[in-house]
Formats: C-alpha cells, structure tokens, sequence
C-alpha cells in the first residue's frame, strides 16, 4: 500500500538483477505488508545466502558448493547451497533465521532444487513465528521432486497448519522428508541419504515496490550476467535490450497519469510482474 504523505500521480519500480542474487531477478525496494522480497543465490556478494546460519541441522551436512550444471534453464548458475543427507530422517537446513535477518516471509517461495537420488522425493519447507524453543505456529508444505533440478513453488497459505494471521520469521527447508505435511501425496522419502542443491531462492518472488515518486515510472534494471532484458508496459511502452551483454544498470522513465499499470520486467528466463496503481 502506498504512504498518503507522498505524491499522488507518481510511479517508481526499482527492478534489480543484482549480482548478489545471482540470476534471481528482484524488484527492490520497501517491503510491503504481505511479506519482505528476498532472494538467495549463495553467491559472491549475497550476505543472506552466504550467511552462516544458513547451515544444516539433526546431522545433515551443508557448504557452498559449485552447482550441477542448468536443465532447462533451472540453476547451474554458479555456486549453490549444498545439502548432504545424513543423521536423523528429518535433517534439514536453516535458510532464514530473524538472527540475521528479522524479516516478514510471506507465503510464497520458489526454489531451484536439485534432487540427487535415483527416484522421486519429497522436500518440505517450513516456517516458524520464532526460533527455539519459542517456535510459535508451524506451518510446512511438502512438494515431489524428481531428480535432477526442479524449480518448486511453495504456495504457503495451502501449507498444513497456515494461519495467515500470524508472522512468520523462520523458514528451513528438508531435503527427502515431508511427514510433516498431512496433506501431502506424492512419492515417498527414500531409503538412506544423497546429495541436493538449493539456488535461486525467491521469497514473495524476489520482490517489492517503491512508493510513488515525481509522477515518473523509473524501471532499473541491473544486468551483471549480460542477458536480454525487456520491461513492458502494455498502452505505454515496451522496452528491449539490443541483444546480449552489456551488464551496466539500463534505466527506462516513463511519465504516467493517473491510473492501474501491469509491470512485466524480464532479465534471461526469469520474470516479474506487477500491477501497480498510480493516483
């Protein structure tokens, strides 16, 4: 929601496809209500991927590793948060703790995950209002995922004990395990342990909106892997790249009049889009 004390006939997007996030596009800004836009690539320059909290627990293994290369433009994007699946059945790893970054999660959260086994698996993702031992609610959504990359959307507010009206500052992730989940169907956990991947995390899909600013709609777009990019605002504009490389910021201004715009930025594969209301 925009503030009231700003200007009323004023649009600003920020998109961002910083080389911290490695690959994940985001749009950056201030966090709304719903949830803070957070992206995790575990490369250089990303401080909440690379944080050492991020790290596994019940006798799971974890490091920064260098990726398996992409499947269908799904991660191999450099380096990736590396799981071994060893000690208890529901090993996992922390991937947000409020220690080192005391944030709202939201309810949506997409990951390129990498399954090592042979056959298909359950993972499971899982907030918490608090760390131990004050925890508070826990909601956790198990998905199947087949070998290889998978890129996973955990719609949250489908989760087994969601409730939307708490705050939820905890999330972990557990690779081949999804008992928690009385809702869940799919393939069941396998005998014994593998290796998996986790990139390109996405909370809220990476992203958040500036408030409106000088009745300009001012579009950012940070390109440190040099891919295509294009932002589109249908019955305003369209804007491409030339082509290929360039990995210098390119910015599109566009004055605006009152009324709903719908936002498509898109860098490489990856894409956002926002309708966002100029008054």
């Amino acid at each position: 929601m925009f503030s009231k004390t700003l200007a009323k006939k004023t649009l600003a997007v920020s998109a961002s496809l910083a080389l911290a996030f490695g690959g994940a596009l985001a749009l950056s800004g201030s966090a709304s209500a719903a949830g803070s836009a957070i992206a995790m690539s575990f490369g250089e320059g990303d401080a909440v991927g690379t944080n050492g909290a991020v790290t596994a627990f019940e006798g799971g293994t974890s490091s920064i590793d260098d990726s398996p290369a992409a499947s269908h433009g799904v991660g191999g994007d450099g380096k990736a948060f590396k799981f071994v699946k060893t000690g208890q059945p529901w090993s996992g790893a922390n991937l947000i703790l409020p220690g080192f970054l005391d944030t709202s999660l939201g309810s949506k959260v997409t990951v390129d995950y990498f399954n090592g086994g042979a056959a298909a698996e359950p993972v499971m993702l899982k907030f918490q209002e608090g760390e131990w031992p004050n925890m508070g609610v826990q909601p956790c959504k198990s998905l199947e995922a087949a070998p290889g990359w998978n890129r996973l959307t955990f719609d949250m507010t489908t989760a087994h004990n969601w409730d939307g009206s708490k705050t939820y500052k905890v999330a972990a992730i557990f690779p081949n395990f999804g008992a928690d989940d009385a809702g869940y169907t799919g393939a069941g956990a396998a005998a014994g342990g593998s290796t998996y991947y986790v990139d390109n995390v996405r909370f809220n899909g990476g992203v958040s909106v500036t408030s409106p600013s000088k009745k300009v709609l001012a579009v950012s777009v940070a390109n440190p892997l040099g891919q295509r990019m294009s932002v589109r605002v249908p019955g305003v504009r369209t804007w491409n790249s030339s082509g290929v490389g360039g990995s210098s910021a390119s910015v599109v201004k566009l004055s605006v009049p009152s009324g709903s715009y719908k936002v498509t930025v898109t860098v490489g594969s990856e894409t956002v889009v926002r309708t966002l209301t100029v008054k």
